[in-house]
């Protein structure tokens, strides 16, 4: 195990599948948990969804980009930040999306009026 308790397996898998992270420098990879642990996400959820989705260390405004997607979810259907944060733990491709698709999606939702409990039941994996 590394000083985060993370299983040296662990951090080999990724390191085999996006080698790119080897150029991020501690400050980087730091920033990145603080940013996932202030939405409420444990160093070991975040590198669960490194793991799946390891873009996204690389992008840049991943907390403008968490912000405006738990807006719209809230806007559209009354989704809470923490709701939110449970859809990107089975799905962390979420954080990722572009904001307009996002819209879009959520205003499909709204159309054929789905209600908040069957959007997230429809958008978790659990």
């Amino acid at each position: 195990m590394d000083e985060h308790g993370f299983e040296i397996d662990m951090v080999r898998t990724l390191v085999v599948r996006y080698p790119y992270i080897l150029s991020k420098s501690s400050k980087e990879l730091t920033k990145f948990f603080e940013i996932m642990a202030n939405q409420g996400v444990t160093e070991e959820e975040t590198m669960r969804a490194l793991l799946d989705c390891p873009k996204l260390i690389s992008r840049k405004d991943l907390e403008h980009q968490i912000k405006e997607i738990q807006f719209i979810f809230r806007l559209y259907h009354g989704i809470t930040e923490q709701e939110v944060n449970d859809i990107f733990r089975s799905f962390p491709y979420l954080y990722l999306c572009e904001i307009h698709k996002i819209q879009k999606f959520m205003g499909e939702f709204r159309k054929y009026r789905f209600t908040k409990e069957q959007i997230i039941r429809v958008v978790s994996v659990k």
